[in-house]
């Protein structure tokens, strides 16, 4: 039934894309160098020039949902969440370790692959970003 297929990926591309453009955004509003709070694979906290704490979370359950949460509230940036890897990088290209605060880090440029599932499909998406003010 190669309509199921196509109803799948129409639900799940716009989803996937949406949350990598808004992780870019907010990449772009990181304060500076000291800001970088957690860095893993699955997560990522910051604070912007607002000085709000900005974070990206995923459970590791496939199935689960891409958090955002901005100033203590939380909502759904992306559902059904079949895998997620944040991949940080330092400016001469080379991968960062990452440094986080207090002290200055050393990531330059962040890169997300995300793995929707609804049933048995899934969509797929790399991405990447460069943390403006640092």
């Amino acid at each position: 039934k190669p309509y199921q297929f196509m109803d799948a990926e129409k639900d799940m591309l716009p989803a996937v894309r949406y949350a990598e453009e808004r992780i870019a955004r907010e990449l772009k509003r990181v304060k500076p160098d000291t800001s970088v709070t957690a860095a893993s694979a699955s997560t990522l906290t910051f604070v912007d020039r607002n000085d709000a704490t900005v974070s990206f979370s995923w459970s590791g359950v496939s199935g689960a949902n891409l958090l955002y949460t901005k100033a203590g509230s939380s909502q759904t940036l992306a559902k059904g969440v079949d895998s997620l890897a944040f991949q940080y990088w330092k400016e001469d290209g080379t991968a960062a370790a990452p440094v986080l605060s207090p002290s200055a880090t050393d990531i330059w440029r962040v890169t997300v692959y995300m793995r929707l599932i609804k049933g048995s499909q899934t969509v797929a998406s790399f991405g990447a970003a460069f943390v403006r003010s640092l």
